[in-house]
């Protein structure tokens, strides 16, 4: 499989899940099933459920593997700062093929230094609930 048919799949998976996840009456409902079923078939380092704080205009993890609980703390975004914050802010997926050579990778939750291997791929995902935005799926993986 070509790198460029890993992302594909990636990025179909993803979407699927972010579906599964749209007609999810809240997020209440357990999310760690997902981000492992996620794990297993994209070999991916981590995945990360974040969710917008509208109160706070704050996106935070709401659910995580592949993250320690200090990463998952170091993950927070405001709307449109980084790829998860363009993300949730714009509602459009976003595939980057390196995050070493990505600007807009900021790296909060894992930094480059914290990861087995720098060359990383990075998809993100929009999780809406009916039109709006609520948060974003998102995955690593070599």
């Amino acid at each position: 499989m070509t790198d460029s048919d890993g992302q594909s799949r990636s990025l179909s998976l993803l979407h699927e899940a972010s579906t599964l996840l749209d007609e999810a009456s809240d997020l209440s409902t357990p999310m760690k099933p997902i981000l492992e079923a996620l794990s297993r078939h994209l070999d991916v380092e981590s995945a990360t459920l974040t969710v917008l704080n509208r109160r706070t205009s704050e996106i935070l993890v709401h659910e995580a593997i592949g993250l320690s609980a200090d990463q998952r703390e170091r993950g927070r975004y405001r709307l449109g700062e980084g790829i998860t914050g363009r993300v949730v802010q714009t509602g459009a997926p976003v595939v980057v093929p390196s995050i070493a050579t990505e600007p807009l990778f900021l790296g909060r939750a894992r930094s480059l230094e914290d990861r087995p291997e720098t060359e990383m791929a990075f998809v993100c995902v929009p999780v809406k609930l009916g039109n709006e935005t609520i948060g974003a799926l998102s995955a690593e993986r070599p």
